[in-house]
């Protein structure tokens, strides 16, 4: 039902717990379980706009294999901020793909448990768009600047202009994963993680109905709207042309709704309605 769908294998290693994932009609074979320890390139105690290096620490400790440590500052002080939020953000490799993990303060931090194994993708297109379609900015050459693994949030700073002002704006990330085309959508002044918020693509609720006419049919009007935007479908063929319907409005004050002939599209018998919704200007 246009959800996709995928394997999740937990699995021990030298004592540790480990947890691999794997996509929709991939096949797997025990060889496809990790056996190789995260390598950490990167970590830093972030507090505000302000971190401590790490890295020399964990990798220290993971040069004598396994072992845990709680996110404080006793541990990663001192504080680089005091009176802010405070985390552990760790950049790794695992077999030569990337991945970036963040820990919360007083969290556990276990290696290598903690750092799951990157997915692996190639991004084929980003583009830093208007809902509405009023403008866009290519950023695929912007995201490769920020190297093999990274956290980001969505917003004209990060892009360096604004592509369409006074619009609502969001990243939309074309990619392939597993040989497969996906895509993810990630809204404006939300933070996005790279490679690991594509181990899950952007999908949309499928909504179906099906209902009996008994009698010949003169002539069928279908009758839309939603709080968001939607696509609909009757016995399998699109109903419309319209594009982000149903458009946008002073949602305050109305909802526009679009009336269709559909007469072409009933039969007798048996019938299906699909309706595909997603965030609009109302919820986006």
């Amino acid at each position: 039902m246009n959800t996709a769908k995928r394997l999740r294998i937990q699995y021990s290693q030298d004592g540790n717990t480990l947890t691999k994932t794997f996509s929709e009609n991939v096949t797997v074979s025990s060889k496809d379980l990790r056996t190789v320890n995260p390598t950490i390139l990167e970590a830093r105690y972030v507090s505000g706009g302000s971190f401590r290096d790490a890295t020399g620490k964990l990798v220290s400790l993971a040069a004598g294999g396994s072992f845990n440590i709680v996110v404080n500052d006793a541990n990663f002080g001192p504080d680089p901020a005091p009176g802010q939020p405070k985390s552990l953000w760790v950049r790794y490799t695992v077999e030569g793909v990337a991945g970036v993990a963040t820990f919360p303060l007083n969290a556990n931090f276990q290696y290598p448990a903690s750092l799951p194994e990157p997915v692996g993708v190639e991004i084929t297109s980003a583009t830093y768009e208007a809902i509405d379609g009023a403008g866009s900015l290519d950023v695929k050459a912007r995201l490769g600047t920020f190297g093999q693994g990274y956290t980001i949030t969505v917003n004209n700073g990060t892009f360096g202009t604004d592509p369409a002002f006074e619009h609502r704006k969001r990243l939309r990330i074309d990619y392939i994963r597993d040989g497969k085309p996906w895509v993810k959508l990630v809204k404006e002044n939300t933070s996005f993680t790279y490679p690991n918020d594509l181990a899950e693509p952007t999908t949309v609720p499928l909504l179906r109905k099906s209902f009996a006419i008994s009698k010949p049919v003169r002539k069928a009007t279908m009758y839309a709207t939603a709080l968001g935007l939607y696509e609909l479908r009757l016995n399998g063929s699109r109903v419309g042309d319209h594009v982000l319907a149903p458009e946008w409005t002073d949602y305050n004050k109305r909802l526009n709704y679009q009336a269709y002939d559909v007469t072409s599209q009933v039969v007798s018998g048996q019938n299906a309605i699909g309706a595909q919704v997603a965030d609009g200007w109302y919820s986006g």
